[in-house]
């Protein structure tokens, strides 16, 4: 019984260093584990920085090009303005060329008759 009793033990202390070692290792697993993360946090926060710097640069960008498309409508709005009385003196212009077109012919009709 004796045996018995010291196989036990054995098989106890067996047992205890087994769970010891098990614990063990699952701590170095786990700090393993939290060093990973902590490093993928990290590696995650530089490349949501960077990210961010791109989107600033970004939007400054399309701050600048706003502002240049603002000036150059404004730029058209003015030579629309400016060539309106040109367009309406054109107009004036069509029609006194075609009143003189249509005397010239009615003259031209009238000296045929004539002569």
């Amino acid at each position: 019984m004796d045996s018995e009793l010291l196989e036990w033990l054995s098989y106890e202390e067996l047992q205890q260093l087994a769970s010891e070692n098990l614990v063990e290792s699952l701590e170095n697993k786990l700090q393993k584990t939290e060093k990973q993360n902590i490093d993928q946090i990290l590696q995650n926060q530089t490349q949501t920085q960077d990210l961010i710097n791109q989107i600033d640069l970004a939007d400054t960008y399309l701050q600048e090009l706003q502002e240049k498309m603002e000036g150059f409508l404004k730029k058209i709005q003015e030579t629309r303005n400016k060539t309106i009385p040109l367009e309406q003196q054109n107009m004036q212009f069509a029609i006194q060329q075609n009143n003189t077109a249509a005397l010239i012919q009615t003259l031209s009709n009238a000296l045929n008759k004539h002569g």
